[in-house]
């Protein structure tokens, strides 16, 4: 089985935009690193594309055992927040759907329901005439403060949550906290020996500087 993961909106069309961010690029963050986790068994849409104002599902050729998610952020207004699956109104939720509303909604609580049945949604209704396995995924609202602060926070997260929900391997998302400390820990070590040696004064400043910046990235880092 593969994945077929598809960011709204593009291709000129940014989405829904809040709190500094735009939804078609956000949700191309995420459909990366779900690719990026998830390796041979995802398949990315054409980022440059919109699948919704193009017919793009109907356009598709994939194998019938293939599952299709589209990612999208939602927006009202500011208090509004909390993830939800949509659905064909034809079909009844599959596993899929379960352990994807399941698991997004713990990350973005809000929604009173979190898989919704809709008839009126062109690309779920093109997948069905084609007969693919289609869900639309509101990765939380874009006009939510706290909202966009979990998706920027929990990419990766997100990333492998999708990915686990369909019953797919993943490779552990990197370590940036740990990363950071070794980078810091490689330039503390050089300023250290910089300490050591008798340079002029103004290499002295800049060391200081340098000292003052790492000091800085230590803190935050935790």
């Amino acid at each position: 089985m593969k994945l077929f993961v598809i960011p709204g909106h593009g291709a000129g069309d940014p989405g829904a935009c809040g709190n500094g961010y735009q939804e078609a690029e956000r949700v191309r963050k995420l459909a990366q690193r779900i690719k990026d986790l998830g390796g041979d068994n995802v398949i990315l849409a054409d980022f440059k594309r919109n699948y919704y104002a193009d017919n793009g599902i109907s356009k598709l050729t994939l194998d019938k055992d293939t599952q299709i998610v589209e990612l999208h952020m939602d927006s009202a207004t500011a208090s509004a927040r909390g993830a939800h699956v949509i659905i064909n109104a034809k079909y009844n939720a599959d596993k899929y759907d379960k352990a994807l509303a399941s698991a997004m909604s713990q990350l973005f609580p809000g929604r009173a329901e979190t898989i919704v049945k809709r008839s009126d949604l062109a690309n779920a209704n093109r997948a069905a005439t084609k007969g693919y396995s289609y869900r639309l995924v509101e990765c939380g609202f874009i006009s939510n403060a706290q909202d966009v602060k979990v998706f920027n926070d929990h990419i990766d997260g997100m990333a492998q949550i999708i990915l686990k929900c369909f019953g797919l391997p993943y490779k552990d998302a990197p370590n940036v906290k740990a990363q950071i400390k070794a980078n810091v820990k490689a330039i503390q070590g050089a300023l250290d020996n910089l300490k050591k040696l008798k340079v002029s004064s103004n290499i002295n400043k800049e060391v200081k500087n340098i000292q003052t910046s790492v000091d800085k990235i230590n803190k935050l880092n935790g």
